[in-house]
């Protein structure tokens, strides 16, 4: 596929949403470097090859000569990488204050842009071309203007994610300044599977964007947290999606080697090790997908039935609520029994998340896995933001022996299920989850192992 890029192309207006990927096939990679579990696919596991960031970045550079007639000026060349992430438990509970435990992924998204702060008056202030890879095909590129007074909301959903995540950047530009940016994108994670391509996006471009503003003196906040925040408003503003802070810390901050136990109320956090060689993490996405922002999403419902719960008992969020006084406001008629499911499925998730840290740090993986199961069936049936067919992942991975415990992760809706097995047992997982998915939906899932990732970095920089 790499090598049909100089015909490559680019995003029109008319693509659907988050378009913007090329997904490939086959791969895997072991937990950690320690793993038991062989390199070559085709020895072992028939799953899918996970393009490395060199690939990628490679990839952005044929697209780029294609779509901008050469590559970018040496002397203002950048790129930057965000990955996506796993949720491995604590699942609608970053909204309401709660816990989260998220681990960056080695997919994400590679963006190769030539940059530049220019003249206020120049011809091409604050002009910004985006193009990416995409193998539906698509007929122009994303054209558009960074200044404060013109910028805002396209009608190309996928867009957005860029246009929001610059625009949090104009006020760090200097006076009489605009930025100037070409930009290639492309990305190896899957649309709509809940592993947050999204907020990869939206912290890749936010990351190239304080590189550029860096090469011009810029310094960035101490706090690494600010890029964070300034991404989430990106989706807030642009996208219109209530979501909350846990995709946006995942991808700026996980340290390689390590979930991250989230406090989302305070955006504390804790390094939790997930470098065992012995257990292997599995991504199946079940080809089926969401779209939080779009119509007839389910995701406004629920952000508002946990708020009406919370304002029941008195509490800010539901982080505070205590499960006791929630169901007795509910026998007093003080909210519906649909608030109450919600309200259930958080407070005892918040409890699960917790605990599923303590049980990684001892590596007593029977206790974490028991807490993934409880928390799908909880998102199953009170949350109520499972699938058919995430239902049957999960229970076609907790009938294989040497597996954990499994669940959705993401918002459900679709997506992809995380599996927590013994590296050893993940072949035997593959080939039955392919074969039970094929046998009961006619359908083909997509399998991956992963290690826990690092978070966002510059790849880079104009050569001195």
């Amino acid at each position: 596929m790499l090598h049909v890029l100089a015909a490559a192309v680019f995003l029109g207006s008319n693509l659907l949403s988050c378009c913007f990927y090329c997904l490939c096939e086959g791969f895997v990679i072991p937990f950690s470097t320690s793993s038991k579990l062989p390199l070559d696919s085709s020895k072992a596991v028939v799953a899918d090859r996970t393009r490395t960031r060199e690939e990628l970045l490679q990839a952005a550079r044929d697209g780029f000569r294609a779509a901008f007639g050469a590559p970018p000026d040496p002397q203002h060349e950048y790129a930057a990488w965000a990955p996506g992430r796993v949720n491995l438990i604590g699942e609608h509970t970053d909204y309401n204050g709660g816990f989260v435990l998220p681990c960056a992924l080695e997919r994400g998204t590679v963006v190769l842009a030539a940059g530049r702060l220019v003249r206020a008056d120049a011809a091409d202030a604050g002009r910004v071309r985006v193009a990416s890879m995409d193998c539906r095909g698509g007929d122009g590129m994303l054209t558009f203007a960074a200044l404060p007074e013109e910028l805002g909301p396209g009608e190309e959903s996928w867009g957005n994610y860029v246009r929001g995540a610059i625009a949090q950047y104009l006020g760090d530009v200097p006076e009489g300044r605009a930025l100037a940016l070409d930009m290639f994108i492309v990305g190896s994670l899957p649309l709509g599977g809940g592993l947050s391509s999204s907020a990869s996006l939206t912290t890749a471009v936010a990351t190239l964007v304080e590189a550029v503003l860096e090469g011009e003196g810029w310094q960035a906040p101490e706090d690494a947290r600010v890029k964070a925040r300034r991404c989430r408003r990106a989706e807030h503003d642009f996208l219109g999606t209530p979501c909350g802070i846990m995709d946006q810390f995942a991808s700026a901050l996980c340290p390689p080697g390590h979930a991250i136990l989230l406090d989302c109320a305070s955006e504390t956090f804790e390094p939790v090790p997930l470098d065992d060689g012995a257990v292997t993490l599995v991504i199946t996405d079940s080809r089926v997908t969401h779209s939080l922002g779009q119509r007839g999403s389910q995701y406004p419902v629920r952000v508002a039935q946990c708020a009406a719960a919370a304002r029941a008992v008195g509490a800010d969020s539901l982080r505070s609520a205590e499960l006791p006084a929630l169901e007795q406001e509910a026998k007093r008629g003080g909210m519906s029994e649909v608030e109450l499911a919600r309200a259930r499925h958080v407070v005892t998730e918040n409890e699960r998340c917790v605990n599923f840290a303590d049980a990684l740090r001892k590596r007593d993986y029977d206790a974490a896995g028991a807490a993934m199961l409880e928390s799908h069936a909880s998102l199953r049936d009170n949350y109520e933001v499972s699938a058919p067919e995430l239902d049957k992942l999960v229970e076609l991975a907790a009938a294989t022996d040497g597996v954990y415990g499994s669940r959705l992760t993401g918002a459900g809706f679709g997506g992809c299920t995380v599996t927590l097995a013994q590296t050893d047992a993940v072949p035997a997982l593959v080939r039955r989850l392919r074969r039970g998915y094929k046998e009961a939906f006619g359908l083909d899932c997509a399998c991956f192992a992963t290690r826990a990732g690092g978070g966002a970095r510059v790849l880079l920089r104009p050569r001195p």
